[in-house]
């Protein structure tokens, strides 16, 4: 699969997500890992600099209202990087067995962008879920630890690197992007599902 309608080069994928290695984990959880699954990540990148739209996120903390340390958006609904998205998602949800049915953005401008760890509850039952994240811009620190305390792993997806989690991850484990005193910008690409939206592939 190709989008020519980039600025700068070819965004490509393999939709057979060759080469992607699984890291199980305790609890039943599972991290697979597929670097430079998206070629092209820097025209991606570029694409949804400028064509998403981009909102901060204000939350009440304690007593006061503050900003959320980084951007979000929606996925892009039309242009090359729509249309890449959801061929991307087709693809994951092809390999996966389930319906990728939400895409969402998050962009860590800077060291001072952050996300501190937690766990997503996708849908309402917060059963095991799977949720696929591909970077685009520079590698950024990613800490995986159990919730229930312990070291943790340390990944840098970015360059167009696939990370998913699966399994009881979402449940018994923490994810977050830390603060750093300097560090490149990069934007997470999220795909997730819930466990009522599963559909009846293996994992290819």
């Amino acid at each position: 699969m190709q989008a020519s309608l980039f600025d700068t080069g070819v965004p490509d994928f393999d939709p057979e997500l060759s080469g992607l290695e699984r890291l199980e984990l305790d609890h039943g959880a599972w991290v697979d890992y597929l670097p430079h699954w998206l070629a092209g990540h820097e025209a991606v990148y570029q694409d949804l600099v400028g064509g998403a739209e981009w909102k901060h996120e204000r939350r009440l903390m304690y007593d006061r209202t503050v900003h959320v340390p980084r951007l979000t958006a929606a996925a892009p609904v039309k242009g090359p990087a729509a249309r890449l998205l959801r061929s991307l998602s087709a693809a994951l949800s092809g390999n996966y067995g389930v319906t990728f049915n939400s895409i969402s953005l998050a962009w860590y401008r800077d060291g001072k962008d952050s996300v501190a760890p937690h766990g997503d509850r996708v849908g309402r039952h917060g059963g095991d879920t799977v949720v696929a994240i591909v970077s685009v811009g520079a590698p950024r620190r990613f800490l995986l630890r159990p919730e229930a305390g312990g070291p943790s792993l340390v990944f840098s997806p970015g360059w167009g690197d696939l990370l998913v989690m699966g399994g009881s991850c979402q449940r018994t484990w923490l994810h977050g992007v830390p603060k750093l005193v300097r560090a490149d910008p990069r934007i997470s690409i999220q795909f997730r599902a819930t466990a009522a939206q599963r559909v009846h592939f293996g994992h290819g």
